[in-house]
């Protein structure tokens, strides 16, 4: 069986992503402009517990077969993957059928009690088949990521996503004059269909590909105790996530009508807050999702190669950083142009320019936890995460009120969590494997670069604005100058990640 190298695969991948990513924005975007920052308000209140139900649907499932065949593959034995596929997606099939049977029972009851605003039910009862379907679908990613023939995931994505905008767009647009709760359901029906063809897609891939018939050395009972007990794990931490998402979905709204805005106000700020600046926000985790999917198997495979660990882990941790720290730069002095440009809402550049302050931490979440978890530390995860999960919730509720702070309170919050979360997991990274964190690359590198850039960028944004009048004109090129500078300046450093060098001069 021909696999790719780590990041070979996660190039490929990357394209992918990158199309996924885009045609995804370019939806949330259409939404905003369609739906407005209450119709996307909506939306973002019962994410959370769609989020909850597919965590329950797969129970960490994928991960644990993700990482036992990659696990089996570093030793030797591909005769066993056989087994193991064919337990890992009966088991999901099963949890998902029964997570989407009592969502739909208890669909009422979680919106009275977990949603603000009410008229979101029908929404989240159409997206409910959902549920089954990505359960099912995670499994054969599972497989794939485990095989590191991760480009069959970013295509599926592809899939996914170019039905759900080309859907979604269109039937938010005939249902807005049939009222906002209606028209929300376009999203509801567009996951659907979308998650519905990904699924095809994969199976008919896993077939193409799927593991020889063989002789499985491993016992059927030790495969599903492994499952379970690794994915438990990992599903708990997931499950406290999602359940801080949706505390956060009901904690702001609800802070916010505290403090004087009706429940549709509140509604359109929230909206402004996951749905504009969030959006934007997490733009590029094209790059660190990418980076994550193709971690875990990776690291799974060099626990017994302490060189080489060390190695990856400084890999990634430098295209974090690389990444994040002009992100900083770009969101914060450029928030008001871009919200305005692409999504027409100018209120939402508040709550942005702050959550950029904290984009390093926010950005590398994924990929710790990844790495984390390749190494099997998910009792770690947990418990980092039960902290910088009560330091959510708390700021949330004691800033988010204030008069003059309001959303902007959830941006500082969110800063905290990811502050915390990135620190605890660095800090048990670096006492579990010992690795030795090379910060003069991974960080030093990148900051002088952004440093210089943002320099040269002042002296020449003079002369330009000069000659530019139209604002929106001379951010895109200010912003363009920006990227190029980093660029150089990173390549003069010799801060640029070698593997991307490797990749892009020898192919």
């Amino acid at each position: 069986m021909k696999r790719r190298s780590l990041f070979g695969g996660a190039i490929i991948l990357l394209l992918a992503n990158a199309i996924a990513k885009l045609l995804g924005f370019t939806y949330r975007v259409a939404l905003v402009r369609i739906l407005g920052t209450e119709g996307i308000g909506l939306t973002e209140m019962i994410t959370p517990i769609y989020s909850f139900c597919l965590v329950i649907g797969s129970w960490g499932i994928p991960l644990a077969m993700s990482r036992l065949i990659a696990a089996q593959i570093g030793r030797n034995q591909q005769h066993n993957i056989q087994l193991i596929c064919r337990i890992s997606l009966s088991l999901l099939a099963l949890l998902g059928f029964i997570t989407t049977i009592i969502a739909f029972l208890a669909s009422p009851w979680l919106i009275n009690h977990f949603v603000m605003d009410h008229r979101t039910l029908r929404c989240f009862q159409i997206l409910i088949p959902a549920i089954f379907i990505v359960a099912l679908c995670s499994g054969y990613r599972g497989y794939f990521q485990g095989i590191k023939q991760i480009a069959y995931i970013g295509f599926a994505q592809n899939i996914e996503q170019l039905l759900r905008v080309s859907i979604g767009i269109y039937l938010a647009y005939v249902l807005l004059p049939k009222g906002l709760d209606k028209a929300i359901c376009a999203v509801a029906i567009a996951t659907v269909i979308g998650e519905f063809c990904g699924l095809c897609y994969m199976i008919s891939a896993y077939r193409k590909y799927k593991p020889a018939k063989s002789a499985s050395t491993l016992k059927s009972n030790y495969v599903t105790k492994y499952l379970f007990a690794f994915g438990t794990p990992v599903t708990m931490q997931r499950l406290l996530m999602t359940i801080l998402m949706m505390l956060e979905a009901y904690i702001i709204p609800w802070s916010l009508c505290s403090s004087g805005y009706d429940i549709q106000q509140a509604t359109e700020i929230y909206g402004r807050f996951s749905g504009v600046a969030m959006s934007l926000l997490n733009l590029p985790g094209i790059f660190t999702a990418t980076l994550a999917v193709a971690m875990l198997p990776a690291i799974a495979e060099s626990t017994q190669k302490p060189l080489l660990l060390e190695h990856r882990i400084n890999e990634a941790l430098q295209i974090i950083c690389v990444i994040s720290i002009p992100m900083m730069f770009v969101f914060y002095f450029f928030a008001e142009s871009l919200c305005t440009l692409i999504f027409n809402a100018p209120a939402a550049a508040e709550p942005l320019k702050i959550l950029a302050l904290g984009a390093p931490f926010l950005y590398s979440q994924i990929t710790l936890t990844s790495i984390l978890q390749g190494l099997g530390q998910v009792k770690a995860l947990f418990i980092n995460l039960c902290i910088a999960g009560v330091c959510l919730i708390a700021g949330l509720i004691v800033l988010v009120p204030l008069p003059w702070l309001g959303i902007k309170g959830a941006a500082i919050a969110t800063i905290l969590f990811g502050f915390i979360f990135t620190i605890l997991n660095l800090y048990h990274l670096k006492s579990f494997s010992h690795c030795c964190f090379v910060w003069q690359k991974i960080l030093l590198k990148p900051a002088f670069a952004v440093l210089g850039a943002v320099l040269i960028l002042k002296i020449a944004a003079i002369p330009i604005a000069a000659i530019i009048s139209n604002e929106y004109i001379l951010a895109i090129l200010l912003l363009g100058i920006f990227c190029l500078i980093y660029l150089a300046l990173l390549f003069i450093l010799k801060g640029v990640p070698q593997v991307l060098l490797n990749k892009f001069t020898k192919g």
